[in-house]
């Protein structure tokens, strides 16, 4: 919206100061016909401004677009090629929106079986009742640094340690 502030001020000036010009540069004969003239010039270098600004306004949009497309594909390239297991889920729901390849190796599961799949089901309940999550902890922000089990989608077992951090 800001592009447009120069087609403001530039009309205001022109409704302002260009009546003066065309006095004083047209003989008192050609008035009407010059003010007529000055008039039409205005609607036709109005349209031509409008259609620049909105030129350079989609412009701008698409270099956004493309920006934000890039740092999209660079951060996912980033969860796909790191080595360590990555899972991201809604802390709402506790389903995963988001994993790597390297958490699909891990538990078995591919990238779209787990998308969904709420974390406490990879976790043995056993092991969760004895040595609950501290939510609390990670909602505050704290970085926790636990050992756990995993249940792979074959049904073996797998000692790891996890890092869970609440992303802001």
């Amino acid at each position: 919206m800001y592009i447009f502030i120069p087609y403001i001020l530039l009309t205001i000036f022109w409704l302002f100061v260009s009546d003066y010009f065309v006095e004083a540069l047209v003989s008192p004969e050609n008035l009407d016909s010059a003010h007529t003239l000055k008039d039409a010039a205005f609607v036709v270098l109005s349209i031509l401004s409008i259609a620049l600004l909105w030129w350079f306004d989609q412009k701008h949009k698409q270099r956004f677009i493309d920006a934000l497309e890039d740092s999209h594909q660079r951060y996912q390239d980033l969860i796909d090629q790191a080595s360590d297991a990555i899972f991201i889920s809604d802390p709402d729901t506790g389903n995963y929106v988001l994993v790597n390849k390297a958490a699909s190796r891990l538990t078995g599961y591919s990238e779209d079986e787990l998308i969904g799949m709420d974390f406490r089901s990879l976790l043995l309940k056993e092991e969760l009742a004895q040595k609950p999550l501290k939510l609390t902890d990670i909602y505050a922000g704290k970085t926790i640094l636990i050992e756990r089990t995993i249940r792979r989608k074959d049904g073996q077992f797998l000692s790891t340690e996890l890092t869970v951090k609440q992303l802001s």
